[in-house]
This record gives C-alpha cells, sequence and structure tokens, in this order.
C-alpha cells in the first residue's frame, strides 16, 4: 500500500473504473482514521473492522462503519449528523449516487461537509467511477486527487478539464491498482502503485 496518509480535515477524491483500485484505497485511507463512516448507497461493501448497519444512529455509536441507508432521508441524516458532531472521516462511495450536476442536488450537509468541514475537523473522502458527473466543488475543495484507470475517453478529458491539469488525461496507460496522484496545493502530478 501506498505510505499516503490521510490528515485530519484534508479532503480527497478517488477517481476510477470498477476494479482499478479505488475501493481499496479508499478502505485502507478510511482504516487508518480513528473515527471513520462509510456510506454505501450500493450495498456491496464488507470491510474487516467496520461494521455494518442500515441504522444512522447505529453508525455513529461505532469507531468504524459502513451505512447502507434505507432511503434518502437516512443519506441526508448521516450528512447531518457526521458535520454536527465534527471529528469523522467520511467516505462516500460513488458520488453520483446521492446527487448529479447542480450543487442543489447533493444533500445539504454533504455539501456543508467539504465546503466547512475542515473547521469541525470533518475529513472527506469521495470516489466516482464516472468523473464527468462530478460537481466542481467537489475537486476544488479536494487536497489530494487519485486518479486510476479510466476507460472512458470523455471520463478523462474530463476529470483533466474539471482538475485544470492535462496529465490526468494519461489514465488509459494506467495497469491495475496504478494511479496518478495530484497534491492541488503543490500542483505536481505523481504516479504511484499501491503495494497490497
Amino acid at each position: 500500500m501506498t505510505t499516503f496518509k490521510l490528515r485530519q480535515g484534508q479532503h480527497t477524491l478517488i477517481v476510477g473504473k470498477t476494479g482499478s483500485g479505488k475501493t481499496t484505497l479508499a478502505r485502507h485511507l478510511m482504516s487508518q482514521r480513528p473515527y471513520s463512516i462509510v456510506l454505501d448507497t450500493k450495498g456491496d461493501l464488507s470491510w474487516s473492522g467496520f461494521k455494518q448497519t442500515e441504522s444512522v444512529a447505529e453508525a455513529f455509536g461505532q469507531t468504524h462503519c459502513i451505512l447502507r441507508p434505507k432511503d434518502r432521508r437516512s443519506i441526508y441524516m448521516f450528512y447531518e449528523q457526521a458535520y454536527e458532531e465534527g471529528g469523522w472521516s467520511v467516505y462516500t462511495d460513488e458520488v453520483y449516487q446521492i446527487g448529479h450536476g447542480t450543487i442543489y442536488s447533493f444533500p445539504a450537509y454533504f455539501v456543508r461537509g467539504l465546503t466547512a468541514g475542515r473547521s469541525r475537523g470533518e475529513t472527506m473522502v469521495t470516489s466516482t467511477q464516472r468523473p464527468r458527473f462530478l460537481p466542481q466543488f467537489t475537486i476544488t475543495e479536494s487536497t489530494h486527487i487519485f486518479v486510476f484507470e479510466l476507460n472512458s475517453k470523455e471520463d478523462r478529458k474530463a476529470i483533466s478539464r474539471l482538475v485544470g491539469n492535462d496529465k490526468l488525461d494519461q489514465t488509459g496507460e494506467l495497469k491495475r491498482y496504478e494511479f496518478l496522484y495530484l497534491n492541488t496545493v503543490e500542483n505536481k502530478v505523481i504516479k504511484g502503485k499501491m503495494k497490497l
């Protein structure tokens, strides 16, 4: 695995096709954090050390938990509680499952967590297979961007355009578990590979 460590209050975006390694990286990052909670809208995540539940109240009673929301209201409550309590590391597995396009289609506290969560010690990790559906604010608020292999030329162009770095368009040449990493503060792209 990479030696990268996620710091409290820093936001991370992970992009890549199914099977490229993005969920493996997310699991690694979230396992490092003392209070980690995962929103699993697809209902297929099972991580060692993470309890699975459909109850928002039960999820926040754990130190490491995967929430499989029953409905849209549970999703809204999830983000609101994470923001209000502060100190949580929140992973959204597939961001286009909770909104798309305009900022107003996303839960208000998801947006608030990204834009104001740092002051509350909230750390957000967001992933997607389809970067062309990403809202701009998920990118502009991220300090760390990991881009794994993307098959779609439109998705490769989208992430390069959205981030403003044309080197990220080279993800079609990556193999499984290889990625391009961009620290948005330094604006330098580095190629890496996870060591399992």
